[in-house]
Parts: structure tokens; C-alpha cells; sequence
């Protein structure tokens, strides 16, 4: 409910007063039953689970608002719509959804050396029309503790532990708007032939055949401990492919649409994670513990049908390449005072950026944009550090990301347009007659139709590898006996910690871990975005 009475500067000095009243109902219902049994089998040397079980979800959402304006008395508040000689337009509205599932679960452990699961689910979404309500997605998992084997008795000394591990299972994603399923229409009113009259537009494109995504992954790791788990290791090696992707695609404006929502092909994730945690010295009185974290993916189109799709901020998928790569113009320079005559041929003049032709028509279009990476990084590497000596602690976290590329807009605006915005050192470079060999424009005027050229090329792209140190947390405990003249006071520490101490890059923006937008897509496009702080934190914490 708003209200505000007549005469406010700025909100209602000339409407007369207003009051608005909206409306909402939400109603969530979940229904989750399941049985489950467990036995043992062959005098206890297979030990079995397993669960049978269904859910159902409800969420349904009712809304409306009226309002007017232009009353004569400021005693009403927003309890006499009526009263109110000009009425907003009232509106309202319905959206709900539900899911159906249906899943078993098994899993076997025999001799507790050898293990293996089972699961089956069919997921139901009103999301998707009648044609494919439900999807099914099967799983199974296996794993062999190698280490409890008699031929492996003589290694304990060494590797204290083994388990070999591998799964595939398949999953669904039904994460579409409501209603995408069939085709739509919206309602408006304008002023026709003098009088208010509704009408009726095209607004959504139904796809009765749309279904639900489905990511088949495969899976195989190894655990690892040595030396008394002192030494422990975990890897994991992965393929997944999702197959049907749920993408809203455009189409010609023809049609009368703008976009329709549709699954388009497959694309496939690689990748390799590793984790080890090093007992590096452990005495009475000295601890060092070191944990690393190493991650690496890979995203690739396989099929999109042959199709080139938009994925935005300059990004595109077409299948044999990374998803969303950039695809922009490769910038060469400036065209020279001698290049004036070849300039002219494709509408430039001296002082004017030069993109690469790629197929040498003398225009400058859509074929002459080239691949020049991505911006998911290739790889992530943690590395964390605990000191321990008596009550003083020390752990230093620190992180290594490398193999992306940042496209900084920000950078490139603070070269081209002085007038309208702070400017970058880089600015002294433009382009003049007495400096001709540069990759900055000339300054220009808001006349010249070149000016603040901010088409997105190979210029904006750069290296995105950096070392951050994370945090690092000091913290003392008092030795109990000093705490004695305290009384009740059990356990005391102080500490201090900062976070986002510093950060090593070649990058020349503010911080290289960034969105602009809020896309997958947009993780690396530096957009004016408000850099990473450095929090410090002192903190006492004391145990009664």
C-alpha cells in the first residue's frame, strides 16, 4: 500500500494525492513420503538400503493493485479508492506451478569393501506442455576400497588407505519461466477514435514439444591416503553432456516474436579436480598443515544443429568450439595519414581505428569477426596454509586462476570519450598527426560521427591470470591457567584477520574477478564494476 497527499514536492505536487493498494496471496504445499528398508544378507556380510518414495510440489501466486489520484480531501489515506476522481488501471494476475516426482534408491555394501548404487527418478513439471511432461534419469555408482584387500596388506605401510570410485547417472533441469509451453497473448488499452480502447498483441510462441534438459555425466576417482593418512589425495576425472538445452533462441521478427523457448543440442563439460591435504610437521607443539585445491573445465559445443547461436556480450556457440566465445574484430591499429586513400575505401580517415579484413571486401561486417578465446578461466588452483604453534594460529589462503580473457569496456571508454567521462593515462597515446603508430583513436568531437568508436575488439581483451591472497587469519588462545583470575571465563582468543589483502595481475582494471551482467556469459566483462574490498577484522572471542 502507497499513499502520499497533495501538495509533495516531487511525488504528488501535481496529481492531487494519490493512494495505491496491491495485493498478493502466495500458497506453497510439498507432500515428500518415502519408505525405507534396511537388512543384512549372508550372516552379515551384505549390508542393503533401500527407499522408495514420491513428492508433489505446489506454489501458486495471486496478485492485483488499483489505485487513483486527484482527491479533494488529504483524510482518506488509501482507505476510499473511489474517492479518487482519476482511477490507475487496475491490474492482476495468476502464475503457478507444480512437480511430480517419483524415485527408488538402493545401495549395497558387501564385506564393506565392495559398494554399489542405484537410482531412478521420473521428474514431472508443468513447466512443459502435455507432450513431455515427465523425464527419467537413471543412475548407478561403484566403489572398490582397494586397501581392504588381502594382496594390498604389505602397502599399509605406505598407502594407509585406497578406494577406487565411478558413477554415471543422468539429471533433469526444468528452469523455464511458467507458461513457455504455449503460445500467449497480451492486453493493453490505448486511445482510439477518442474514446479508451483495449487490444490484444502476440506475446509468447508456444512450443508444445518442449521437454526437459537432461546432463548424462560420468564419473571416475581415486582416494588416496599415505604415510598414516598424513598424506591424503582425492581425484576425480569427469565428462558430462547436456543434451537438449533449454535456451530461449531468436527468430525472425516476422513471426511476430522476438524469441520462442526450445532445447538446442549438446554441449559437453571435461574437466579434472584434484584435492590434497599434507600433514607437512605435526609435533606437540608445532602443527603445518597445507590443503590444495586444483580445478580444471572445459565448456565445448558439440551440436546447436549447425547453427550459430548469440550467447551475448560478444559471445557466440558454434559447434567445435568453446561455448561462448568471444567473436569479435581484430583491431590493427590506426589508419595512418599515408593510408588515407585505402581509409576512404572503408568510410574512415586518419586518426581512425583499423580492423583486419578479413576477407578483403572493403567492408568491415559480420565476417570479419574472429575468435580470440574465452572468458571462463582453464584453471583454478587454491593453496592454504595453517601454522599452529601452542595458542598461535596463522593461515594464509591464496588463490591462482588462469587461462581467461577480460574484455574491459571501462578501459575503453576512458580512452574515447574525455568529454563525457573520466579519463584513463592511456588517453596521452591517441592518435595525432605526430603520433601515428598507436592503437588509440584520435580525440574527436561529439559531432564526428566516429566519436567514442566503441565497437567491441581484440584492443579490449586482456589476460585475466591473477594471484589473489584470499585471507589470512591470526588468532591467539590463552593458555587456560592464565585465565583463572577471570573466574567463569573458560577459553579466550583474540584474532585478526584480512580479507582480499592483495592482488598480483598484469591486468590493468581494478579487479579481475568480475560480472557486469547477470550471465554466465558476462563473468569477464568489466563494465565499470566496483572492485573486491579489503575487509579487516579484529574480533575477541571468549567461552563461559
Amino acid at each position: 500500500m502507497s499513499y502520499a497527499k497533495a501538495g509533495l514536492l516531487d511525488v504528488s505536487e501535481n496529481n492531487g494525492g494519490y493512494a495505491d493498494i496491491s495485493n498478493s496471496d502466495n500458497q506453497k504445499l510439498t507432500s515428500e513420503n518415502y519408505f525405507t528398508y534396511t537388512d543384512e544378507y549372508f550372516e552379515g556380510q551384505l549390508n542393503s538400503n533401500f527407499v522408495l518414495g514420491a513428492s508433489w510440489y505446489y506454489n501458486r501466486n495471486e496478485s492485483s493493485s488499483s489505485g487513483s489520484e486527484q482527491y479533494f480531501d488529504d483524510s482518506f489515506d488509501y482507505h476510499n479508492l473511489s474517492a479518487g476522481t482519476t482511477w490507475h488501471e487496475p491490474k492482476s494476475g495468476m502464475n503457478q506451478n507444480t512437480m511430480n516426482s517419483y524415485y527408488f534408491r538402493m545401495n549395497h555394501s558387501f564385506r564393506d569393501r565392495y559398494l554399489l548404487g542405484v537410482t531412478f527418478r521420473a521428474d514431472g513439471a508443468s513447466n512443459f506442455g502435455m507432450n513431455n511432461k515427465y523425464g527419467y534419469f537413471p543412475s548407478v555408482s561403484a566403489g572398490w576400497r582397494i586397501s581392504e584387500e588381502r594382496f594390498f596388506q604389505p602397502l599399509l605401510n605406505v598407502v594407509s588407505q585406497a578406494k577406487l570410485r565411478t558413477s554415471y547417472g543422468v539429471v533433469g533441469n526444468a528452469s523455464i519461466p511458467n507458461y513457455r509451453t504455449i503460445s500467449q497473448y497480451g492486453n493493453g488499452s490505448t486511445i482510439f477514435n477518442k474514446e479508451l480502447t483495449s487490444y490484444v498483441t502476440l506475446s509468447n510462441l508456444g512450443n508444445k514439444d518442449l521437454k526437459w534438459e537432461s546432463s548424462r555425466q560420468f564419473n571416475v576417482g581415486l582416494d588416496l591416503s599415505f604415510f598414516n593418512n598424513r598424506l591424503e589425495v582425492i581425484m576425480d576425472y569427469y565428462t558430462k553432456s547436456t543434451r537438449d538445452l533449454l535456451f530461449e533462441k531468436q527468430i525472425p521478427i516476422t513471426t511476430g516474436y522476438a524469441t520462442t523457448w526450445s532445447n538446442l543440442g549438446e554441449i559437453q563439460n571435461n574437466g579434472f579436480e584434484a584435492t590434497i591435504t599434507s600433514r607437512n610437521i605435526h609435533t606437540k607443539d608445532f602443527m603445518w598443515v597445507t590443503d590444495l585445491v586444483y580445478s580444471t573445465n572445459k565448456v565445448k559445443t558439440i551440436d546447436i544443429n549447425g547453427e550459430t547461436i548469440d550467447t551475448g556480450n560478444n559471445t557466440i556457440a558454434r559447434e567445435g568450439i568453446d561455448w561462448a566465445s568471444y567473436s569479435i574484430y581484430k583491431r590493427l591499429g590506426t589508419w595512418s595519414l599515408a593510408e588515407t586513400e585505402e581509409a576512404a575505401k572503408y568510410g574512415k580517415k586518419p586518426g581512425d581505428i583499423k580492423y583486419e579484413d578479413v576477407n578483403g571486401d572493403y567492408k568491415i561486417d559480420e565476417e570479419d569477426r574472429q575468435l580470440m578465446g574465452t572468458g571462463r578461466p582453464k584453471g583454478n588452483l587454491t593453496m592454504v596454509n595453517t601454522f599452529t604453534y601452542k595458542g598461535l594460529s596463522l593461515m594464509v589462503d591464496l588463490n591462482y586462476v588462469y587461462g581467461f580473457k577480460i574484455m574491459s569496456i571501462t578501459h575503453s571508454m576512458g580512452e574515447n570519450r574525455p568529454l563525457y567521462s573520466n579519463s584513463v593515462k592511456d588517453i596521452l597515446k591517441a592518435w595525432t598527426p605526430e603520433n601515428q603508430n598507436t592503437m588509440v583513436a584520435a580525440l574527436r568531437l561529439p559531432s564526428d560521427p566516429f566519436f567514442g568508436e566503441n565497437e567491441k575488439d581484440s584492443y579490449m581483451l586482456h589476460k585475466g591470470d591473477f594471484l589473489r591472497i584470499r585471507n589470512v587469519v591470526l588468532s591467539y588462545a590463552l593458555n587456560p591457567k592464565m585465565l583463572n583470575w577471570l573466574g567463569e571465563v573458560n577459553n579466550l582468543s583474540l584474532g585478526v584477520s584480512v580479507e582480499n589483502l592483495a592482488l598480483l595481475t598484469k591486468y590493468p582494471g581494478y579487479d579481475t574477478e568480475m560480472g557486469a551482467f547477470s550471465t554466465d556469459n558476462g563473468q569477464s566483462i568489466d563494465f565499470y564494476s566496483y572492485p573486491r574490498p579489503t575487509t579487516v577484522t579484529a574480533n575477541i572471542k571468549i567461552t563461559f
